[in-house]
């Protein structure tokens, strides 16, 4: 209904979908701009939903500030450098060889940037199969400046992060 009545006053409508079951309900609502589509919950976007996206002509908005640029370099040598550590304390036996616990799981997750390797691989995709991509100024989530401890590196400011990715 939202999405019929603004059509009906000649406006887009965007989603902010952070699933893949809602982008699907909000494809099939009619929504017009999708952003941040290569977020949805840390999983691989299916080929399907791909297709759809780009069947429709969906402009997708991505953060692409934090899966291009400096922020990728400094993934992946985090990534290395993690990896490094992790294989050292294997062969020292300090790693454990059970089965990881979930919270174990997630933790790994999270020192290897498994999330953000899947935000590229998903914005690869859309971009591959030809869906119409703008950039998102909104460069990294964060609170507001005033609310910080510290600066935000100049990179990931809103808006001007974008432009030096």
């Amino acid at each position: 209904m939202i999405v019929e009545e603004a059509h009906k006053r000649g406006k887009s409508v965007d989603t902010h979908a952070t699933s893949v079951e809602g982008l699907k309900l909000s494809i099939e609502a009619g929504i017009d701009v999708i952003q941040h589509p290569e977020i949805v919950d840390d999983q691989e976007m299916p080929a399907d939903l791909v297709r759809l996206i780009v069947d429709r002509r969906l402009v997708c908005s991505m953060l692409v500030s934090t899966i291009t640029g400096e922020a990728w370099q400094e993934h992946l040598k985090s990534r290395e450098a993690f990896e490094k550590r992790r294989a050292e304390g294997i062969e020292k036996g300090t790693v454990p060889e059970r089965p990881r616990t979930t919270f174990e799981q997630r933790q790994l997750d999270r020192d290897l940037g498994t999330g953000l390797e899947i935000r590229r691989k998903n914005a690869e995709a859309l971009v591959k199969a030809g869906a119409l991509v703008t950039v998102g100024t909104d460069s990294y989530w964060g609170a507001a400046a005033e609310l910080a401890r510290a600066p935000k590196p100049r990179n990931q400011d809103h808006g001007i992060g974008t432009i030096m990715a």
